[in-house]
């Protein structure tokens, strides 16, 4: 008998093919249990946005005081098409535009940051790439802010509140997302449903301490270090998240997968 060796991996066992490859069976089911599942987080997430924003109120107060802003913590009220209202925490602070002290230590630790990424190699590379990606957006936050800072568009309380209205777009869309892909594959419901909440929950607390750590750095470096950390570490890390539960979600088993080792 001649084996197909092609199929075979390093252990000798065949290799089954990935569960992308699978033709699922009932397709046309499955693409509506899907969008029912999708449709019903995306509802109850909806309903949840007065809960969430009382919570997060919470946390920024709770993470307020024990940062020692020197402030208070408003609100601000939105309308979700007119037919759900809720409110989102504000901080009152401000933080100070750059002067030309600030612009030379940037510009130094910047340049110190660029030299260490030459340094970097072999499995570090991708770590050189992200740190001189961080390199290029503060030298041009530098720039802007040695030539045009007095006329930065940006504070920080509407800012923060941007930070949170975005990450709340990031949950609104996780339920959407999953139906097109994650509901569409043959894992069970417990699954399903267990995957979504989970990082739902996760988002939920995270989002409000991301901004305020993002909004106590911003307050003692000044404003010059708000573009670095809203591209690299705002709403670039709350998609990152989700990528790494979604991962972590297709690397379970299927109900194919099980059939297919019971036989």
């Amino acid at each position: 008998m001649v084996l197909n060796l092609a199929h075979r991996g390093v252990r000798g066992g065949v290799i089954e093919p990935h569960r992308s490859m699978l033709v699922l069976p009932e397709a046309r089911r499955r693409l509506v249990t899907s969008s029912i599942l999708a449709l019903t987080f995306l509802v109850g997430v909806a309903l949840s946005l007065g809960p969430l924003g009382r919570f997060w109120l919470l946390l920024v107060e709770r993470a307020h005081e024990s940062l020692g802003f020197a402030s208070i913590v408003d609100v601000r009220e939105f309308n979700l098409f007119g037919v759900l209202s809720f409110n989102l925490p504000v901080l009152g602070i401000q933080a100070a535009i750059p002067d030309g002290r600030t612009l030379l230590i940037a510009t130094a630790i910047t340049g110190a940051i660029l030299l260490v990424t030459l340094a970097l190699r072999g499995r570090l590379i991708p770590v050189a790439y992200f740190l001189r990606a961080m390199v290029v957006i503060q030298a041009t936050a530098i720039f802007y802010f040695a030539v045009w800072g007095a006329h930065f568009p940006y504070r920080l309380p509407g800012f923060f509140v941007g930070l949170l209205t975005s990450g709340l777009l990031v949950i609104g869309l996780v339920p959407l997302l999953l139906g097109f892909t994650y509901y569409i594959y043959d894992v069970t419901w417990t699954k399903k449903i267990g995957l979504t909440a989970a990082i739902l929950a996760h988002l939920a607390i995270f989002i409000p301490l991301q901004a305020m750590v993002i909004a106590y750095l911003i307050i003692h470096l000044s404003l010059v270090v708000m573009p670095v950390l809203f591209l690299m570490f705002g709403l670039v890390l709350d998609v990152m998240i989700f990528v790494a539960f979604y991962g972590w979600g297709m690397s379970w088993d299927g109900v194919l997968g099980e059939e297919r080792r019971r036989r």
